[in-house]
């Protein structure tokens, strides 16, 4: 049985408070992918100001030092850095995301058919469950690509780290 077909059994005030528990649980989704947006362009700021640092740590190894492995050392993470940038900007771009709430057009069908309104309401209810499914999948998604980007620049940062020293152990 479909949740249309389960809520058309409600009634009409069940069926209100289901509605606005959906409307309520659509705008915290909203709220969080907001956020999750922050912190995605957040750490690509912070990506970005690391990877001009190192570029130029790398550049003056290289051209005043003469010291190339070292800044190849500096060039690699920063190039790891410039990766891990482009998956938190994929994770921070514009999405389909469902927002809470319908087009009156919408209605016009039930309107004109005569549709009761607890079979409205159970319909409603039934495409918000829907909407928060699919909010939910691309949520799930852009944290899975931000933990990728994360571990990216700590993988960066610990290999580069380690080659780091041990090339200036060498000297």
């Amino acid at each position: 049985m479909s949740i249309h077909e389960s809520l058309s059994k409600a009634d009409k005030d069940t069926l209100k408070e289901i509605c606005r528990n959906a409307e309520s649980y659509l705008s915290a989704q909203l709220t969080s992918a907001l956020a999750a947006n922050q912190r995605a362009m957040t750490f690509t700021g912070l990506l970005a100001a690391a990877t001009v640092v190192l570029g130029g740590a790398g550049g003056t190894l290289v051209l005043n030092h003469k010291d190339w492995l070292l800044g190849s050392v500096c060039f690699g993470i920063a190039a790891a850095f410039l990766l891990a940038m482009a998956i938190a900007m994929h994770v921070a771009k514009p999405i389909g995301f469902e927002f809470v709430g319908n087009s009156p057009a919408q209605w016009v069908a039930d309107v004109e058919n005569g549709t009761s309104l607890e079979a409205s309401l159970a319909e409603q209810c039934h495409h918000y469950a829907g909407m928060i499914d699919s909010n939910n999948t691309c949520m799930e998604l852009g944290n899975k690509k931000l933990i990728i980007a994360m571990r990216v620049a700590w993988g960066s940062l610990l290999v580069g780290g380690i080659a780091a020293l041990v090339l200036l152990w060498m000297k």
